[in-house]
């Protein structure tokens, strides 16, 4: 997470290449994992008290509980930390990949005179966003997050901007 946030800040200040094969590729693996764990959490629904004792007590070394209770409180505990971290991790690729595109619309002469390579990378982002439906159902965990209606939303306009972006870039093809 502190190196997508470095990527990202440094986006903002400096034009530096980035793979959009490898960023398309993240936010499909780190919102579809994160949409699987929120999945999987749901369906060993366990209630806000749980959910909290288990966060607090969670132990592997703690013998006194039952084998199968103890198993479930290592992996409810797994999970809530996971999840969230992989929504925010393709929140983050999200936002980079916002930053670069916008970036790019900044100088449409070099968007113009591009190479088909670039084209071909830059045509991999939409269908990351067609998969993970960002737009619509926003990145999974997000519910997990403090201030949640607000991250949800935030990365559902995001998506919308790159996806108005990518338009843009591709008018300038």
């Amino acid at each position: 997470e502190v190196c997508l946030q470095y990527l990202i800040n440094r986006s903002e200040i400096a034009d530096f290449p980035l793979d959009p094969i490898a960023i398309s590729k993240g936010i499909c693996r780190c919102s579809d994992a994160a949409r699987a764990i929120e999945g999987r959490l749901t369906t060993t629904h366990v209630s806000e008290v749980e959910i909290a004792t288990l966060m607090r007590d969670s132990s592997i070394l703690d013998r006194s509980l039952s084998t199968s209770h103890s198993a479930k409180q290592v992996e409810q505990s797994a999970l809530l930390i996971l999840g969230p971290s992989l929504g925010r991790c393709a929140s983050s690729l999200l936002l980079l990949t916002e930053h670069v595109l916008a970036r790019m619309l900044k100088t449409p002469d070099k968007i113009r005179g591009s190479t088909k390579q670039l084209q071909i990378e830059i045509g991999t982002i939409l269908p990351s966003l067609e998969h993970t439906q960002i737009e619509s159902m926003g990145i999974g965990c997000a519910d997990m997050e403090p201030k949640n209606a607000e991250f949800d939303a935030g990365n559902k306009t995001v998506a919308k901007y790159v996806r108005e972006e990518l338009g843009q870039i591709s008018h300038l093809l």
